[in-house]
């Protein structure tokens, strides 16, 4: 019992940190220039121009699933709502913790299916690897994702 009662405090803090660390890039970000701003810069997307304090908390979902009720339990205890970027081929080998994700209200995002390096991909097998991600998640939950987050070895 104590050694999941300090699991769940490390969790915490590191969510808190998370948090923490990202508010602070929030407000730097808000002083930088226009180069790299929403409007200067279509994709990717550094940050949104908004007069409302938030942070976006994103997860990958690649590796394992050990972690998943912790995190989703943390998230719900502070009544935050974060995006989880997920790889197709785990959505196959953790078809429940995709759906609990879901359940919870979390944004799910497709982060491709076989988390190959993109950049060194042609168009079509990109295409391919998306589309492949979007049908597993569609499968589980009912809905497609509208984010995507690319892999890369880099």
């Amino acid at each position: 019992m104590r050694i999941l009662s300090v699991k769940l405090k490390s969790v915490i803090i590191t969510a808190l940190v998370i948090i923490s660390v990202a508010l602070g890039i929030f407000f730097m970000a808000s002083t930088l220039s226009d180069a790299v701003s929403a409007e200067a810069r279509m994709i990717p997307i550094y940050n949104v121009d908004t007069d409302e304090n938030k942070v976006a908390v994103t997860f990958n979902c690649a590796v394992g699933n050990s972690d998943i009720d912790s995190i989703l339990a943390t998230l719900d205890k502070y009544n935050v709502k974060a995006t989880f970027f997920l790889l197709g081929s785990w959505t196959d080998d953790y078809i429940d913790e995709v759906q609990k994700i879901y359940d919870a209200g979390h944004e799910i995002g497709n982060h491709s299916y076989s988390h190959k390096d993109m950049p060194s991909m042609n168009y079509e097998n990109i295409l391919l690897d998306i589309q492949k991600c979007n049908e597993t998640v569609r499968n589980i939950t009912g809905h497609s994702p509208t984010l995507f987050r690319a892999p890369s070895e880099y």
